[in-house]
């Protein structure tokens, strides 16, 4: 293969021929195949146990302040909370850009 390692952290795997691509390419640059890129490169979501072991940390956390947490778990539920405020922040103003163009 001729790229078989990433060539940078945002390029992409063609699914079809398995060669890396540039992160800026549409389709695989290998010219045998005609593989496109993947329409989303996100991970996939977490699995049920783990988000019901996030929001555990999210009430935990909220309810005790961290008292008698783990220094890891603190952590993360801190993230999940800041996480869970910039959706909040982002879909108010989704909603006020929508009013305004009514």
């Amino acid at each position: 293969l001729v790229n078989s390692k990433p060539i940078n952290k945002k390029s992409w795997k063609c699914i079809k021929c398995g060669i890396f691509n540039l992160s800026y390419k549409i389709r695989c640059q290998e010219k045998i195949c005609t593989g496109k890129r993947p329409l989303n490169k996100w991970c996939s979501q977490a699995a049920p146990r783990r988000l019901e072991r996030n929001q555990d940390l999210r009430k935990l956390f909220t309810d005790t302040a961290g008292e008698g947490m783990p220094k890891s778990e603190i952590i993360r539920a801190k993230i999940l909370l800041e996480r869970d405020e910039r959706k909040k922040r982002k879909n108010e103003n989704k909603k006020k850009m929508t009013l305004q163009i009514k």
